[in-house]
C-alpha cells in the first residue's frame, strides 16, 4: 500500500509493526509495516533516524517530495542483499557499446510502441483531431524501422528525442484548451497538464529505482541515460517504459473531470495542486501505482536475466 503524508506538522514513529502518524499531533490509526511499500512524505514532517531504518529494513521506499513538488525530491531504498556478480555484470554491459546498443534499442521500441497505443486511444476519443493526431502515429511507426537500423545509442537517442517531440505535440491536441496545454514544460510547470505529468513522472520514477534496486541492479548506472550527478539513470530507463501509462493516467483524470482547473493554484509562475486536488490525485493513483509496480519489477528481472546470461 501507499501512505502519503500531506499535512504539515505531521509526526512518524514506530510502535511494535505499525508506523504511526500524528497529525497535529492526534494518533492516526496505524499502518501495518508488512503492508506498507511506499511511504510518499509531501509536507514537513518530523521523524527520527530509527523510523528511516526500520523502514529501509521492512523494504519500503520512501519519497521525499519538495514542497512545491519542484526540488529534487530525495529517497531512501530498503536493504539489498543481491551478489556483487549481478551489479558488475551491469556495469560491464553499460562500457560495452553493443551490449549497451542491444539494450537501448528494447527501451526505444517499446517506449515507441507504449505511445503509439496511447495516441490511437486518445485518436478514437478525440475524433475531431484525427488528422492532428494521425501525423504524429506516422513519426512514431517509421521510427519503429529506424530502431533495428541503428548502429550507436547517440542515434537512438536522436529517434528518441524525436518521437517524445512528436509525441508531445499530439498530447496538446487532446487536452481541451482550458487547461493551457502547449507542450512539455518542467520547472516551473505552467499549466495542470504540466503539473500532473511532472508528479506523475517523479512517482514513476522512484518506483523504477526501487524496482531496479529489489532486481539487485544499480539505480544510478544506466544505458539510455548516461550517468549524471543527483540522477538515478537505470530508473530514468525503466521510468521511458511506462511514461506513456503515467500520461494516459493523466489524460483520463483530467478528461473524466477527477481533476480540473479549481483543484489548481498558481504561485510565482508554477501551476500547483492544491489541498483539495492533492488528496484527489493520491486516490486516483493508488488503483494504478500497483500495476505499475509490477510492471517495473518485470522489466528490471527482465534485464537482471539478461545480464547475467550475457556474461555466464
Amino acid at each position: 500500500m501507499i501512505l502519503v503524508i500531506d499535512r504539515r506538522d505531521s509526526s512518524l514513529e514506530i510502535a511494535g509493526n505499525s508506523l504511526i502518524v500524528r497529525i497535529d499531533g492526534v494518533r492516526q490509526s496505524p499502518v501495518p509495516l508488512r503492508l506498507l511499500t511506499h511511504l510518499i512524505i509531501a509536507r514537513k514532517t518530523q521523524l527520527s533516524s530509527s523510523v528511516l531504518t526500520i523502514l529501509s529494513a521492512q523494504q519500503t521506499v520512501v519519497t521525499i517530495l519538495g514542497g512545491r513538488f519542484q526540488d529534487q525530491p530525495a529517497m531512501v531504498l530498503g536493504l539489498n542483499s543481491t551478489q556483487a556478480s549481478v551489479r558488475r555484470a551491469q556495469y560491464a554491459a553499460a562500457l560495452s557499446p553493443e551490449k549497451c546498443l542491444q539494450i537501448c534499442r528494447v527501451l526505444v521500441n517499446a517506449k515507441t510502441r507504449r505511445q503509439l497505443r496511447l495516441l490511437r486511444y486518445v485518436q478514437l476519443a478525440r475524433p475531431d483531431k484525427r488528422y492532428a493526431i494521425s501525423k504524429s502515429i506516422q513519426v512514431q511507426l517509421n521510427s519503429i524501422a529506424s530502431v533495428r537500423r541503428c548502429t550507436s545509442v547517440d542515434s537512438l537517442r536522436g529517434i528518441e528525442g524525436a518521437n517524445a517531440a512528436a509525441h508531445f505535440k499530439a498530447l496538446t491536441q487532446a487536452f481541451p484548451p482550458s487547461l493551457g496545454f502547449t507542450g512539455r514544460h518542467r520547472r516551473p510547470p505552467p499549466d495542470p497538464v504540466n503539473a500532473l505529468l511532472s508528479l506523475s513522472y517523479t512517482i514513476l520514477y522512484h518506483s523504477a529505482a526501487t524496482s531496479a534496486h529489489k532486481a539487485g541492479l544499480d539505480p544510478l548506472c544506466g544505458f539510455l541515460h548516461e550517468p549524471l550527478h543527483g540522477r538515478h539513470s537505470l530508473a530514468s530507463d525503466l521510468t521511458e517504459l511506462l511514461r506513456a501509462n503515467a500520461e494516459q493516467f493523466v489524460w483520463n483524470i483530467l478528461r473524466d473531470g477527477a481533476i480540473g482547473n479549481q483543484h489548481f493554484v498558481q504561485r510565482e509562475g508554477s501551476c500547483l495542486l492544491g489541498k483539495t486536488g492533492r488528496s484527489l490525485y493520491y486516490q486516483l493513483l493508488s488503483a494504478h501505482k500497483p500495476v505499475w509496480e509490477k510492471q517495473l519489477d518485470y522489466q528490471a528481472r527482465r534485464l537482471r536475466r539478461f545480464l547475467e546470461a550475457t556474461t555466464s
